[in-house]
């Protein structure tokens, strides 16, 4: 999703809004602004609303980018012993279920790579949502006939507001953190970033119409979100902050925050130097309201080169099977056209015949090789998975070593070499734990070749830890999957 498109949809708490573009020249221009508020029936609501903008399209709707509130997504930060993306992934899996308050089955998960340390260690931003959740509303894209290209979350869309304000004015740097504060109709979202990339972000329970009454709440909640980042060492220093606002009691606003943050602020509206077509309609309500418009104008206009989609994942394996299933129907129907007009070829039209045919002679010559290379992968494929069966029944395994470890000791990696070696990598909390976890591997019957690569103490956060890596071979007991009762009810 990193190319900006042309259609994107918000869905809050009790408003939808559509944001539109199109093309005059080389320069994007917003079209439409639409906005509808939603009932309990939330569902049927956002159904009806895109269909009754249908009218919008000249002609097929173009892709949109679905957006979810920050309230709806929970966004988790991981400092991991790893750079590469594959061991990212691993260590992600491992650690994820203990942070948060479900199981991986029933969340859509996302993360990006904030720094890369000298150390060793990647400093990683994960942000999740509840898969429920979020197939309902890709169905009431699909059931509007829409074709949806990724589900993204709010902060980006600061983000990319950011990124395009400071490509038309230049105003600073583009590597500059900022902290937005970005007033909205349901809530307001602090978020911390830059024009490439999001840190962090939450959301506050304060609106619009709360700008007056409430005004200290919001100010004492930036301030403990300020203190809050600033106490994470990984984050960069915070150069100012925007006030996503045009509420005419605003101007207040921004001269409390200056005196209790400390930090430049600067009140913006949301649809400074967006180019709009003449007599643009944008709902009154929220103009008067003075609600930031930002998150949707940023997925409009700016190209976001860092990006979480929180598309499931059975969504993109059912549009990678449909492609596969055109590319073949497209296949056979060359086939047989050239059949067809191979047999029918008349003694006045052979010429004629003959080119064409020729020509799709040529077009099945480029196809084939595609469909070729996709068949030996998928015999490659189910070849390595006849295989994977006759390998490490890896449940069995996993409840074994579980066993074995002793409290204050940790597993950061575990995984099989290629030479049938299983490794384990952690760290405990003393040297004694780790040769009483190293004599229950070598008491196991099933488990022989224990084998201590390194162990070696390091400090974090002023407490030593012995750090280790231990392999050991397994016996060909465990090399066969069990399929008895007794392990069925474990």
């Amino acid at each position: 999703m990193k190319k900006n498109a042309c259609l994107v949809i918000e869905i809050t708490e009790t408003w939808i809004r559509l944001f539109y573009a199109r093309h005059r020249g080389q320069q994007r221009v917003l079209h439409a602004l639409r906005f509808a508020r939603l009932s309990s029936d939330v569902f049927a609501d956002i159904s009806g609303f895109l269909k009754k903008q249908r009218a919008l399209f000249p002609g097929t709707p173009p892709e949109a980018v679905l957006v979810l509130p920050r309230k709806w997504v929970m966004l988790k930060t991981f400092r991991l012993p790893a750079h590469q993306e594959a061991e990212i992934q691993a260590m992600l899996i491992l650690q994820l279920p203990a942070r948060i308050p479900y199981s991986l089955q029933e969340v859509v998960y996302s993360y990006t790579v904030l720094a890369r340390n000298p150390d060793g260690y990647a400093h990683v931003l994960v942000a999740l949502a509840p898969k429920d959740r979020v197939h309902k509303y890709w169905a009431c894209l699909q059931e509007a006939g829409i074709r949806t290209r990724g589900l993204a979350v709010s902060s980006w869309g600061l983000s990319g507001w950011l990124a395009f304000q400071q490509t038309v004015s230049g105003a600073w740097p583009s590597e500059a953190l900022s902290m937005l504060i970005s007033v909205g109709m349901d809530e307001t979202e602090i978020c911390f970033a830059t024009c490439a990339q999001v840190f962090y972000s939450r959301s506050v329970a304060f609106t619009a119409a709360d700008i007056g009454p409430k005004t200290a709440f919001l100010i004492r909640q930036a301030d403990l979100s300020l203190k809050s980042f600033r106490g994470q060492q990984e984050n960069p220093p915070v150069a100012r902050v925007h006030l996503l606002c045009f509420h005419a009691q605003a101007r207040d606003l921004v001269s409390a925050l200056e005196r209790a943050l400390a930090v430049p602020v600067t009140q913006s509206s949301s649809l400074e130097n967006i180019p709009c077509q003449a007599k643009l309609d944008v709902p009154a309500r929220h103009t008067r309201a003075g609600a930031s418009l930002a998150v949707g104008l940023g997925f409009l206009f700016a190209r976001l080169e860092t990006e979480i989609d929180l598309t499931p994942p059975e969504v993109l394996t059912q549009a990678a099977q449909k492609h596969r299933q055109r590319s073949r129907l497209f296949f056979v129907l060359l086939l047989v056209a050239a059949v067809g007009l191979a047999g029918g070829v008349g003694q006045r039209r052979n010429a004629v015949k003959a080119a064409q045919v020729k020509v799709l002679d040529q077009q099945v010559s480029r196809l084939k090789p595609g469909i070729e290379a996709f068949e030996r992968k998928r015999a490659l494929i189910n070849a390595f998975s006849q295989h994977r069966q006759e390998r490490l029944f890896i449940p069995e395994l996993v409840y074994r070593v579980h066993q074995l470890i002793p409290r204050r000791m940790g597993l950061k990696q575990f995984y099989v070499s290629s030479g049938g070696e299983v490794i384990l990598v952690g760290d405990a909390l003393s040297g004694p734990l780790l040769q009483a976890f190293q004599k229950g591997l070598l008491s196991e019957k099933d488990f022989f070749g224990v084998t201590l690569h390194f162990a070696t103490q390091r400090t974090v956060y002023q407490q030593t830890r012995t750090h280790f890596k231990i392999g050991f071979k397994v016996a060909k007991d465990l090399f066969k999957e069990r399929k008895d009762e007794k392990w069925a009810s474990k």
